[in-house]
């Protein structure tokens, strides 16, 4: 394998070189437009559902399995943690969220209102952990 073959895996200071990595990938596997703009799930499937809602049905979840798959295998198992359980749209957004912004400046923020958490006496677990994550 050629290190122009190699995988680009992301992880916390590399946003720039996945992105760049995985939407050629996304588009050759036809499934860029599961990200941009982001596709509407077809309606369940029915007992009256025709061929042509079967097959509409079975191409989006083959494309949006594509699109996931892609981009699984290309992060970091801390960044597989962060996305489990999302759409292949919403795991993209959670990723540039999270990892497009991360200048020194920014990171050096994120750590100030970090620092600033603490659990008040009264506060369940689940709310801290929710004001955390809005923190970050």
């Amino acid at each position: 394998m050629s290190s122009a073959d190699a995988a680009v895996i992301l992880r916390e200071n590399n946003w720039q070189a996945w992105k760049a990595y995985i939407y050629p990938k996304l588009l050759v596997a036809g499934a860029w437009a599961h990200i941009d703009p982001g596709v509407v799930a077809p309606a369940a499937l029915t007992s009256t559902s025709d061929a042509a809602d079967r097959k509409e049905y079975r191409e989006h979840h083959q494309t949006e399995g594509a699109a996931l798959g892609l981009i699984l295998s290309t992060i970091s198992p801390a960044n597989q943690r962060l996305v489990a359980g999302k759409s292949a749209k919403d795991a993209y957004d959670e990723l540039k969220k999270v990892h497009a912004g991360q200048t020194s400046q920014n990171q050096f923020a994120m750590l100030q209102r970090l620092m600033l958490c603490r659990q008040k006496d009264s506060e369940s677990l689940t709310a801290f952990h929710a004001r955390v994550q809005l923190a970050v």
